[in-house]
């Protein structure tokens, strides 16, 4: 009756499998058969659900998971600004609760013995398990905010090339990407004078959000202009 045809889930914290030799997930995260009902009750009323798994910022579920605690410190990504000016120091307190707010995909690590990334061992076989869950068009890969007062903000040149590298993963297996719109935004002039820009794939849905009461929103004549 309300007309709902489309749900954004949230869901990360699904007790994936993938990854289990560095990562466990939480434990208070939804089953698989948790899912199915969901998907099932969702499907029944028209309802399309695209899952959410939040990649890069907003990651606390990829350090909270870590088996190894060393590999919190080794896997967080301290911008190059803040590095260059001797700020690298990260927090993994998995007492309080207080994690990095970005995760290094690419940086070399060792899982039992074999040189892989946090990419390669978790967040992709993470997205791969997720679409053979779901089975779904779209998956939202998040990749928003991260504007911290410290400083702490993505290089774009990290941002852009995650964006691309995890959309051909989506894409191999006909899954359209999504992500939220703020960075892009906010700053688009940065983004747009790195040549990875014109490579983000422009079948990639852009969604911008806010939080605030307003009635205009130019950064979706902005998005559609730029081919998304």
């Amino acid at each position: 009756p309300h007309k709902i045809n489309t749900l954004i889930v949230e869901a990360e914290h699904v007790q994936w499998e993938s990854g289990r030799t560095l990562w466990a997930p939480d434990e208070r995260g939804a089953t698989k058969a948790q899912v199915r009902r969901l998907l099932e009750a969702a499907r029944a009323h028209h309802i399309r659900v695209i899952p959410l798994i939040a990649t890069l910022g907003h990651s606390e579920w990829v350090f909270a998971g870590l088996r190894d605690p060393a590999l919190c410190q080794q896997v967080a990504y301290i911008p190059k600004r803040l590095r260059d000016e001797g700020r690298g120091q990260v927090t993994c307190d998995r007492s309080r609760g207080v994690f990095p707010a970005v995760y290094d995909p690419d940086h070399p690590i060792t899982v039992d013995g074999t040189a892989t990334t946090l990419n390669q061992a978790l967040v992709v076989p993470v997205l791969r398990e997720a679409i053979d869950l779901f089975a779904p068009q779209y998956l939202h890969l998040g990749h928003d905010e991260v504007r911290g007062p410290s400083g702490l903000r993505y290089d774009m040149d990290l941002y852009l090339r995650d964006i691309i590298a995890l959309a051909q993963v989506l894409r191999a297996a006909n899954v359209r990407p999504m992500i939220w719109g703020d960075v892009l935004w906010e700053r688009r002039a940065e983004a747009e004078r790195d040549p990875q820009f014109r490579n983000l794939p422009r079948d990639m849905v852009v969604a911008p959000w806010k939080y605030e009461d307003i009635r205009d929103y130019p950064e979706v004549r902005y998005f559609k202009d730029a081919g998304f």
